[in-house]
């Protein structure tokens, strides 16, 4: 204590004093420890990111606190005080936040923390809805499923089109040959099957029909029906050139033994003036009527030339016998005798023909277009001369295309349909003619494929009857039943092979060279009368309506994923899902089978009719009345013309 004492004198000399104890007391050196402590929400996450800070557990120091944050990172810098900080980082990157924390004393520490904000990548939203990606598959593969509506949406339609050419399925001949003496049938009728149910290459596959119903052979004949590598290996040969061009195929199929013997090209002989014999015309005329140019001149839309009203023929009688002699010479691969009989176990029916020099005629030969092959050449150099001859023809474009618009698309393509694609038949944009792949591209993506069914009248197709079953198979996840062997489809009697008596096709089973029906039929009635065209309509009988469409319910009403085991020693299908959307109501179940089934342009018509049954039926929330109402809506889906029409 110090006592303090003040003396205040004026003028005169007079003094007063005053006096004051003060006590001091010792001053702290060392400021008290302070110390900040933040705790955090989280720490990283993905943008944006919401972060909160909180800084209230800081302790030490003089007096009150203050809190002052910074931020700090790649895009973002914020400032802020007070005990919580609560900023919001949009952007991905490497953030630091300091937090600097000061008494009354002046005294300051500071804490950090480091934030990772990551991206997100967000699924991009399809420009393709489920609807344009199910009527897509409905055209380009052997039917709707989930997974490829899915991948259509992930790949876009031009994607999914160009992944599709990049793949492609072993050969069946490795089944066939290990599972068929070359005379037993239903083994490539069952690869076929398990392929295009289960195939990843379902562009190739439906593609490769489409082709195997232009370029006809069929095992319906004695020597062909024993011949079951040979007819497998000319399958092969479709799928395997089905993204080519079309003289690549063209050679490839008139060389085929099996083309050969089905059109009898095979040890087709020169004439003999001495025997009366001629060279066979039986592949030449065929050639170029079914396989390439047709009957008469045609427009590159498509549309008849005339001359006088009257349609121009492509070909002569004349024309027919010199490409007849241009293919005379060729007999089987590796034969050592030219007379060889084509049921004899040496004959190769599996390589291309080769050509036997002394039973070639080598005069000169005036083919279409004024081309002439000149007296002298080999039985390869004629043959290479026809091809091109026929293949370089104005008509194979439009005649081919269209052919491959019916078969994918729609019956009645309009003439600027047909002409579009025609023209990148001609020329794919890098001077190839004939190029499939750039075809089908043209076909798919082309404005009438996709929007059609909108702006075109009489657009569609009738469905072909083993499209309708495989569509069945693989939207529903047919399930090989517990007697199938090496993972086929055993149906019912009649098995895979003989499902033609039911549908009226099945692959390479045509009754005639002219398929199972022609590109230009027109049944009686409106159709004809209005000069429209439905080919399917020629297999469409009485017996084969209702043959397909009780062996379709048979598969939904009886043979499903039921519990009774009797069922499932057969191929069945899986209901299940559907019966869980049945739960949730009517109109749930249909959405869903108006997608698969319909590319979800079911009528309100059939809408309400398929309501009004379905809800009479037992209450969905059970089992059997969740199961009654998928099989009975799926049946009559699958029976009504809205469906049987492809659209």
């Amino acid at each position: 204590d110090y006592t303090v004492s003040l003396t205040v004198e004026d003028t005169a000399g007079q003094t007063d004093t005053a006096s004051q104890v003060v006590t001091i007391v010792e001053l702290d050196e060392e400021p008290q420890e302070l110390l900040a402590i933040i705790t955090a929400s989280t720490l990283s996450g993905d943008a944006p990111l919401n972060v909160t800070l909180d800084a209230s557990q800081s302790v030490g120091g003089e007096g009150e606190l203050a809190f002052n944050w910074l931020l700090e990172g790649t895009t973002v810098s914020e400032t802020a005080s007070g005990v919580i900080f609560s900023p919001v980082i949009a952007d991905a990157g490497e953030y630091q936040v300091t937090l600097n924390v000061t008494d009354q004393n002046s005294v300051q520490v500071q804490a950090t923390v480091d934030l990772m904000v990551t991206s997100v990548t967000e699924p991009p939203v399809s420009e393709v809805t489920p609807q344009q990606a199910a009527r897509l598959l409905a055209q380009a593969s052997f039917g709707v499923t989930d997974e490829g509506i899915a991948r259509v949406q992930a790949l876009g339609l031009e994607g999914w089109i160009d992944e599709q050419f990049t793949l492609q399925g072993p050969p069946h001949l490795d089944f066939v040959l290990a599972n068929s003496n070359g005379s037993l049938q239903l083994p490539r009728h069952e690869i076929w099957w398990r392929d295009v149910v289960d195939g990843e290459d379902q562009l190739r596959q439906r593609m490769a029909f489409a082709l195997s119903q232009i370029f006809v052979v069929s095992d319906q004949g004695y020597t062909l029906g024993n011949a079951q590598y040979g007819v497998t290996r000319y399958y092969d040969q479709l799928r395997e050139n089905a993204f080519g061009t079309y003289r690549e195929l063209l050679e490839n199929i008139t060389l085929s033994p099996v083309m050969g013997v089905y059109l009898s090209m095979l040890q087709n002989e020169k004439a003999d003036d001495s025997g009366n014999t001629r060279a066979d015309e039986n592949f030449a005329r065929e050639v170029l009527q079914l396989f390439s140019i047709g009957l008469h001149e045609l427009n590159i839309d498509g549309t008849l030339k005339r001359s006088g009203g009257q349609p121009i023929p492509t070909f002569t009688q004349a024309h027919v016998e010199n490409y007849a002699r241009a293919f005379t010479g060729w007999n089987f691969g590796g034969a050592t005798d030219w007379t060889i009989t084509s049921i004899n176990s040496r004959a190769n029916k599996q390589v291309p023909m080769q050509a036997w020099p002394q039973y070639h005629d080598t005069g000169a030969k005036t083919l279409l277009g004024g081309v002439t092959a000149s007296a002298g050449l080999s039985a390869e150099a004629d043959l290479e001369i026809a091809l091109d001859s026929i293949a370089n023809h104005a008509n194979v474009g439009p005649f081919i295309v269209k052919q491959l618009i019916q078969r994918l698309v729609t019956s009645n393509p309009t003439p600027a349909y047909v002409r579009r694609v025609a023209t990148v038949f001609n020329d794919n944009g890098s001077g190839v003619r004939g190029d499939l792949q750039a075809v089908v591209k043209a076909i798919l993506l082309d404005d009438e494929a996709r929007n059609g069914h909108n702006t075109v009248d009489d657009f569609g197709k009738l469905r072909e009857p083993v499209l309708r079953l495989s569509h069945l198979w693989r939207a529903f996840d047919i399930t090989p039943g517990t007697l199938s062997r090496n993972g086929v489809y055993n149906t019912r009697s009649p098995h895979v092979k003989d499902l033609d008596y039911l549908s009226g096709q099945a692959v390479l089973k045509s009754p005639s060279v002219f398929n199972f029906f022609h590109p230009d039929f027109a049944p009686l009635g409106p159709i004809y009368a209005s000069g429209k065209l439905a080919p399917e309509a020629q297999i469409y009988t009485d017996n084969t309506i209702l043959a397909m469409t009780t062996r379709v319910n048979e598969h939904i009403q009886y043979v499903h994923d039921a519990s009774d085991s009797n069922a499932k020693k057969s191929a069945y299908i899986n209901l299940s899902g559907e019966r869980a959307l049945a739960a949730q109501g009517t109109d749930v179940l249909l959405d869903r089978l108006n997608l698969l089934l319909l590319s979800g342009d079911m009528s309100s018509g059939l809408r309400r009719v398929l309501t009004n049954h379905l809800e009479s039926l037992p209450a969905a929330d059970t089992e059997s009345g969740a199961s009654a109402r998928v099989r009975d809506a799926l049946s009559l889906i699958m029976a009504s013309p809205e469906y049987l029409v492809q659209k």
